[in-house]
């Protein structure tokens, strides 16, 4: 080996360690910050001999990453029945608390029975269709909710769906920007 391939091959070993000392410092520094994620340095040793670092990637463990996304997910989704569910509970209620459909039920099948017994008893008439109404309220006062609870979940879709469209449009870009070798373009 000659005194300039030497020379070379540990230039090329020391400029690879500066650029893995750089990465460790850079880590040392940001290790408080929120969100930053260890780096490391990807070194080679080419044919020729010496060190070259060929790329910086970040130290992320795949199958947790893809866990934590599906974990993520699976409990929005989860969030969203849970509130939309707590939104029908209020419709339906107690039976015991008289205001649920299933108890003004029971109260009007009541009032139409005390009524078929006397027919010709205005108070029991009065009684039967203050029944009727309360129910019908009741039922009304349901479906609202219940249209409520679907369109509060329709515009969510819609809203999950243009933002999941902006962030492809914006991979796009990158992607094209990458492809294209254009480094103007990436301002992310």
């Amino acid at each position: 080996m000659s005194l300039t391939a030497g020379l070379s091959i540990a230039k090329s070993a020391l400029a690879a360690f500066s650029a893995e000392t750089a990465v460790v410092s850079r880590n040392v520094a940001s290790a408080g910050e929120d969100g930053y994620v260890r780096r490391e340095a990807n070194v080679i040793t080419p044919a020729s001999g010496g060190a070259r670092v060929v790329s910086v990637g970040r130290a992320a463990d795949r199958a947790l990453l893809e866990r934590l996304l599906s974990v993520s997910s699976s409990a929005a989704g989860h969030e969203a029945v849970l509130e939309s569910l707590s939104s029908l509970e209020r419709i339906i209620d107690d039976p015991e608390f008289g205001q649920s459909p299933a108890a003004l039920v029971g109260d009007f099948q009541n009032a139409l029975l005390l009524y078929a017994d006397a027919p010709h008893d205005l108070v029991r008439a009065n009684a039967v269709i203050r029944s009727a109404n309360d129910l019908a309220g009741a039922l009304n006062d349901a479906s609202d909710t219940v249209q409520q609870v679907r369109q509060a979940a329709d515009a969510d879709m819609a809203a999950s769906v243009d933002r999941i469209n902006s962030i492809l449009t914006q991979f796009e870009e990158v992607n094209s920007a990458i492809v294209g070798g254009d480094n103007k373009s990436l301002d992310y």
